[in-house]
């Protein structure tokens, strides 16, 4: 019961805090911080959708996580009223986000560390996977060994090509 009230006090001190005393995490927010930031409300459906006006949205973020396929940063956030929200790091960031002071700042450099380094591994997941390919939009891709470099144009393509491919000089 004490973290509840403890959350509900941090809630209340960020929504009557103005701006300039809180901390700008534009590009960092970890789990465990009570943010706030402003996201954009539309009424109506795609492509005809109008532009209301900003919403403040209030928050505690409770969860990070990286997509596999893509590795789009996403949040799950609990808010103020009590649900969960989910929102991309791209739209978290667009306008801005701000943060309260932890307690303690030396566990938030921790778990700010320990998600750059989740972030890494996914760039670099993310870039050995394109390095295998050359050939942009062209609707098919040309496998490179990833030992020697060599670009296959002519062998039949998809993205479950072994390495080094068959006749890669490589293997000579």
């Amino acid at each position: 019961m004490e973290n509840l009230s403890l959350d509900l006090r941090k809630f209340k001190i960020l929504k009557n805090e103005k701006d300039e005393n809180l901390i700008d995490c534009t590009g960092d927010a970890v789990t465990g911080d009570y943010v706030k930031f402003e996201k954009a409300i539309f009424s109506g459906t795609y492509p005809n959708a109008t532009y209301e006006g900003m919403e403040t949205i209030i928050g505690k973020i409770i969860k990070d996580s990286y997509g596999k396929k893509k590795g789009q940063h996403t949040f799950t956030i609990l808010r103020d009223n009590g649900e969960n929200m989910r929102i991309k790091g791209r739209n978290l960031y667009k306008n801005g986000c701000k943060r309260l002071l932890w307690d303690n700042e030396a566990d938030r450099i921790k778990i700010a560390d320990e998600k750059h380094e989740r972030g890494n591994k996914v760039r670099k997941a993310k870039s050995r996977e394109k390095s295998w390919y050359i050939g942009g939009n062209a609707g098919f891709y040309y496998p490179v060994c990833k030992i020697c470099g060599q670009s296959f144009q002519e062998f039949a393509v998809s993205e479950k090509n072994i390495c080094p491919p068959p006749d890669c000089n490589c293997l000579l």
